[in-house]
């Protein structure tokens, strides 16, 4: 199953809390059990400690996608098309 999880926090830039420590624990979880798992998190700089940049990149299995922060679940509607693989793209939708 394709699973894309929306979340202002996701470590280790943004593992302010206990809602990144979930988010990451449920995003490798079901990474594990053999889904293809997409995580939508803010970002606050270029880079963060790792030299990663807004992505995406993969952690571990998670394939992490970082949005601007000052606009990070603002709008309504579609909030941003993500390449999943060559075949489809992911919508996260916010109504």
């Amino acid at each position: 199953m394709n699973i894309c999880i929306v979340s202002r926090e996701y470590p280790p830039e943004t593992g302010w809390g206990g809602i990144g420590t979930y988010t990451y624990h449920l995003a490798q979880g079901l990474a594990r059990r053999g889904h293809a798992v997409h995580v939508v998190a803010q970002y606050i700089s270029d880079a963060d400690e790792l030299g990663r940049g807004r992505g995406p990149y993969y952690d571990g299995e998670v394939l992490v996608h970082r949005v601007e922060h000052t606009t990070f679940l603002r709008k309504r509607g579609v909030l941003m098309s993500l390449p999943c693989d060559g075949n489809t793209e992911c919508m996260c939708i916010r109504k």
